[in-house]
């Protein structure tokens, strides 16, 4: 029960921090504001956290952890069919990651300019991205392996899908296009580009 405690009062933290985070960005929000937003007093704080650097790492891992959960489950959905239709149905059914890019689209720059900064962070953000790559490999080396799709790197593939996702997100900053038109339109062009054509054949 009482590591049930801790875990509920360190998630307390990070969603006072997210908040926090969410209203000001990474380098004007201060300890004192996650604070404010927690109801928790400071020492209560530094208890869990040694400091703000250690906050934000802690969120980065479970915003995109809650993420990759959402995204294994739906994922979990599709394993009875072939792998062309499983990875369009997956591609599409990422759409959910909209509500969140509009919710918290400034967050998602500040995890990435300072993993661009800070090597802690970024080593951080690596390891949860793979977590949304890592899925997508064994279907589409499965699709290379059964005669759907083209010889391909399947890893590499992988990223390159993810990397077109991830440009949704700036588009979301820009406020330009479509991002639902965006994502099912990108999972049409992803299977066509996959799939065999007759000079595979040959």
């Amino acid at each position: 029960m009482a590591e049930e405690n801790k875990a509920m009062r360190r998630r307390q933290i990070l969603m006072a921090a997210l908040e926090a985070f969410s209203e000001k960005g990474y380098d004007k929000t201060s300890v004192n504001d996650i604070v404010k937003k927690s109801g928790l007093s400071k020492g209560t704080l530094y208890w869990y956290f040694e400091n703000k650097q250690a906050i934000f790492i802690a969120l980065v891992e479970m915003v995109f952890e809650d993420m990759v959960s959402y995204f294994r489950n739906s994922l979990s959905e599709t394993k009875e069919l072939p792998p062309p239709e499983r990875l369009h149905k997956t591609l599409t059914n990422m759409d959910f990651m909209v509500d969140e890019m509009t919710k918290f689209v400034g967050l998602y720059t500040d995890f990435f300019t300072q993993a661009w900064q800070n090597e802690e962070v970024r080593t951080s953000l690596r390891r949860v991205y793979e977590g949304f790559v890592d899925p997508f490999i064994p279907i589409i080396q499965e699709g290379i392996d059964k005669g759907y799709f083209r010889e391909v790197d399947a890893h590499q593939a992988a990223l390159t899908i993810l990397g077109a996702m991830d440009g949704f997100w700036f588009q979301q900053i820009l406020e330009v296009g479509d991002a639902l038109a965006a994502i099912k339109l990108h999972a049409d062009l992803v299977i066509r580009g996959l799939q065999k054509d007759d000079k595979d054949e040959k």
